[in-house]
């Protein structure tokens, strides 16, 4: 049962927790033995069309390796790409949408800019939701929450009995201007559960308060979409662990980088689209702070994608929007917009599992089509037939086949070879260039992707340090901070299951927001102070679910600003000073115009400001309380060499390079590249230039020198 009842004492700490991160390709799993502050890792094979059946798979298998019973777990935290891969590969609930008379056209009108100027067979995203289930009824609220028209129940009678003939069992309700007056929406609701109960409904006044008649119903339909599937998946992976004897709490994460109770997860599955990449750069954002680090630029190459993000200071960056199932991945405004609160991700159409072919030009491509898990790239020998850029690490000697995956599988040299061969015979090219091509072309699609999400948002990669981590990230990340300029790097010990150690280091979190449109000095300090905490009193009914208490959660309070006539607005966080001395106009005005100035090079004194939209976010502790910080998984096999060529980019061929058990590493070794570090859940690939430190915490963290030196050999 999903229930506030399931959950344990949050303010006991479990003696077992894991993490669980299901991916496109493996699903990986981190379990810590928190009073002795360890980590113990596990990757298995995803098992795409029953995703719960790897996850139960990975925690008896993991928990045999450790010696421990499923009983014993007292917390599990699930990070699932079940929300992305319903989205953009359509395979969600077929849904209705009621909405206002008149605005039945709302998802197809979207908003005006055109992605791409130039294109003129432009296509853009369908909607999740076909014309002939968009229905409307009669009603109106006008923009200052008035009402226009009074709702007429008739239709609402009418619209719901239609789409149910239809077959529909999952409806979302959205009403123009809901956001200001939700009595509607509401009425809807309670009249569709008391005439309707088979119907699922999401309201939008409950899903996305915000402004913005298309994005809004975007949001709401891509969770009416989404929830019965992610009701049905959740309930039985409860159930499942149930039967093994867990009797602890399921958390799920969130996009935001927070984690919520399964009960509020169903309520709200459009939140769970960024959950394992959110939980990554979580991890990402722990280590910054653990090594002293001020500037990290996170980096994630998993089996399908590849995902860049800034943190500074500690703190990830942040959006109130995401775009889901991009046409073109390269394209904003090319995907179906969602009003949720989510980590600022850069997203490339690049993992290991990403094809590579020849178009019609002749001309190698690589991705965005991924092997995924099944059946995988070639080298894996499980009929696939297409070489990927797991292929092409594989053939030019950066992976070695006897050491991968947690014994999940083993590499098929023949297979691979036999993929790449075809490429090659293709773009009439020996093996080697073939496969060192597709390397090559990936990593400049994404060394050009981040150069442009850097320069958009003013950051200096020089100034950073990249942490990679991902099944394929540590592979690439040495020649991407290379071509990049940035001269540090760092690999994280148990990198190719870093999401899932993210997973137990996040906090509990939820948010809550309201646009309400008002000019400063139309609106006092005390409505404020009411409305931010109504905001959080919203955030803690759900934070609740979990077993927290409240006087462990803080609030995090914002507003989104503009000068009065702009149509595009600034967040600004709502410092402890303001909030305690009342929310002074004065101090509000200060501290936008700081920004603006910050933002556009000048503040624009003495005009009228406008609020529009008010957001909170209330977190409080991790289940773990962030002390896991030990290590202590091993290999159990090992590639036994100690010595191969491998091919770097920088030398343009082979070159001899150590071979190193990373597992066995003692902290404060130097290396100088080239070198390859083997673990079981990823390989790290450092070029000549790379300087290598092993530091306490088995990390190894690379300094790459202006001018490495070395000789390459050249071969077919």
């Amino acid at each position: 049962m999903t229930t506030a009842d399931n959950v344990v004492n949050s303010n006991k700490v479990p003696k077992f927790a894991v993490g669980v991160d299901v991916g496109g390709t493996f699903t990986d799993l981190v379990l810590a033995d928190l009073p002795r502050c360890e980590l113990h890792r596990f990757k298995t094979l995803t098992t795409p069309g029953e995703p719960s059946r790897g996850v139960i798979n990975g925690l008896t298998r993991l928990a045999a390796q450790t010696g421990i019973a499923i009983s014993d777990i007292g917390y599990v935290v699930h990070a699932t790409t079940l929300v992305t891969n319903a989205i953009i590969e359509r395979k969600g609930t077929p849904t209705g949408l009621i909405t206002t008379a008149g605005m039945r056209d709302v998802l197809e009108i979207g908003r005006e800019p055109r992605y791409d100027l130039y294109d003129l067979y432009l296509t853009r995203p369908e909607p999740l939701v076909a014309r002939s289930l968009r229905l409307e009824v009669q009603e109106r609220v006008r923009a200052d929450g008035s009402v226009h028209v009074p709702l007429d129940l008739a239709s609402v009678e009418s619209a719901a009995s239609s789409l149910i003939d239809r077959g529909i069992r999952t409806v979302a309700v959205c009403l123009i201007n809901s956001y200001r007056n939700q009595a509607h929406e509401s009425a809807i609701k309670e009249y569709l559960a008391t005439r309707f109960p088979q119907l699922d409904v999401s309201i939008s006044s409950e899903i996305s308060r915000e402004a913005g008649e298309y994005e809004r119903t975007s949001t709401t339909v891509a969770n009416a979409y989404v929830r019965p599937m992610v009701r049905g998946y959740l309930t039985q992976l409860e159930s499942e662990l149930k039967q093994l004897g867990f009797e602890g709490a399921l958390e799920i994460m969130l996009s935001d980088g927070g984690v919520c109770s399964v009960a509020t997860a169903i309520h709200f599955p459009v939140r769970l689209i960024e959950s394992g990449p959110a939980a990554g750069v979580r991890a990402a954002a722990f280590m910054a702070e653990q090594l002293g680090l001020s500037r990290v630029l996170s980096f994630d190459m998993g089996g399908t994608t590849a995902k860049i993000s800034f943190v500074d200071d500690g703190i990830p960056a942040s959006a109130a929007w995401f775009e889901a199932a991009r046409v073109d991945r390269a394209r904003q405004g090319s995907g179906l917009p969602l009003q949720i609160p989510t980590v600022e991700l850069l997203e490339i159409g690049a993992g290991g599992g990403s094809i590579a072919s020849v178009d019609r030009l002749g001309l190698l491509k690589v991705g965005p089509e991924s092997a995924g898990a099944d059946p995988g790239p070639a080298c894996y020998g499980r009929g696939g037939q297409e070489p990927t850029i797991t292929d092409a690490h594989l053939q030019l000697g950066i992976l070695s086949p006897a050491i991968f995956g947690f014994g999940a599988l083993s590499l098929d040299t023949g297979a691979c070879a036999a993929a790449v061969g075809r490429l090659a015979a293709d773009l009439r090219l020996s093996q080697q260039d073939a496969a060192a091509g597709v390397v090559g072309l990936v990593n400049e699609h994404m060394t050009n992707a981040v150069r442009l999400y850097a320069a958009e948002r003013a950051r200096d990669l020089r100034n950073y340090t990249l942490v990679a981590y991902g099944g394929a990230g540590p592979v690439h990340a040495y020649e991407l901070a290379r071509i990049l300029g940035i001269r540090r790097l760092i690999y994280p010990w148990g990198a190719g299951t870093l999401s899932a150690f993210g997973l137990l280091m996040s906090p509990r979190s939820m948010s809550a927001s309201r646009s309400l449109p008002v000019r400063l000095g139309e609106i006092t300090s005390i409505e404020i102070a009411q409305l931010i905490s109504a905001l959080e009193d919203e955030c803690y009914a759900d934070l609740s679910t979990t077993g927290v208490s409240r006087d462990v959660c803080t609030s995090h309070a914002s507003v989104t600003l503009r000068y009065a006539g702009q149509g595009h607005e600034l967040s600004l966080p709502l410092s402890k000073t303001i909030r305690q001395d009342g929310y002074q106009d004065g101090a509000i005005r200060d501290d936008f115009e700081s920004l603006y100035a910050a933002v556009f090079g000048r503040a624009l004194h003495g005009l009228p400001l406008e609020a529009v939209t008010w957001r909170v976010q209330m977190t409080a502790p991790s289940a773990t309380s962030g002390s896991v910080i030990k290590d202590v998984s091993v290999s159990t096999s090992a590639s036994m060499e100690r010595r191969r060529d491998v091919y770097f980019h920088e030398c343009q061929g082979l070159i001899g390079s150590d071979i190193h058990p990373w597992d066995q590493l003692q902290s404060g070794q130097t290396f100088s590249g080239p070198a390859v570090f083997e673990s079981e859940d990823c390989t790290v690939a450092v070029g000549p230039a790379g300087l290598i430190t092993v530091d306490s915490f088995r990390n190894l963290v690379v300094e790459i020198r202006e001018n490495g030196a070395a000789t390459a050999s050249r071969s077919a």
